[in-house]
């Protein structure tokens, strides 16, 4: 079963100035909800490209390969509590980011400043799903410009 808008959020909400964001439906969904909130159409589509890419590599299956691309290409690993773990995409301190751990082959998202909140491990093709529903939103929010006298909730 794939995640989608849908399964983590109740709604979509907006703000008095325009800005969108999705309700958390339930409280393990909160890394990918926070991630997805922090998002814009510009980050979304960055993250998506790197995520792309990155899936590649690692369809190699070759640990060498997807070691030297992190490497070379990314910012190398870093030591986060169990395990070196390397950034692939998203926010690199005010929200959740997609990293990846060599060592069990695991994608999940981490809150760099929150250690509190549970990493949640995530399947890059449903991620990335999730992205362009959310770049839709964001683009619905565009076409509507929701906000000011039209705020609410759908």
């Amino acid at each position: 079963m794939g995640m989608s808008i849908h399964h983590i959020a109740n709604g979509i909400r907006w703000t008095n100035n325009g800005l969108v964001y999705l309700e958390l439906k339930d409280k393990q969904f909160e890394l990918v909800v926070d991630y997805l909130n922090a998002s814009t159409i510009d980050s979304l589509q960055e993250d998506t490209v790197r995520l792309e890419a990155f899936e590649r590599v690692r369809a190699t299956k070759n640990r060498q390969t997807v070691e030297d691309y992190i490497l070379a290409e990314l910012e190398g690993f870093n030591y986060w509590g169990n395990g070196y773990s390397a950034y692939i995409a998203g926010a690199h301190d005010k929200s959740a980011s997609i990293r990846y751990n060599i060592q069990t082959d695991q994608l999940y998202l981490l809150h760099p400043n929150v250690p509190s909140i549970q990493k949640f491990p995530v399947v890059a093709n449903e991620l990335m799903e999730l992205a362009l529903e959310m770049i839709e939103i964001h683009r619905l929010n565009e076409r509507l410009q929701l906000g000011g006298d039209r705020q609410g909730e759908c």
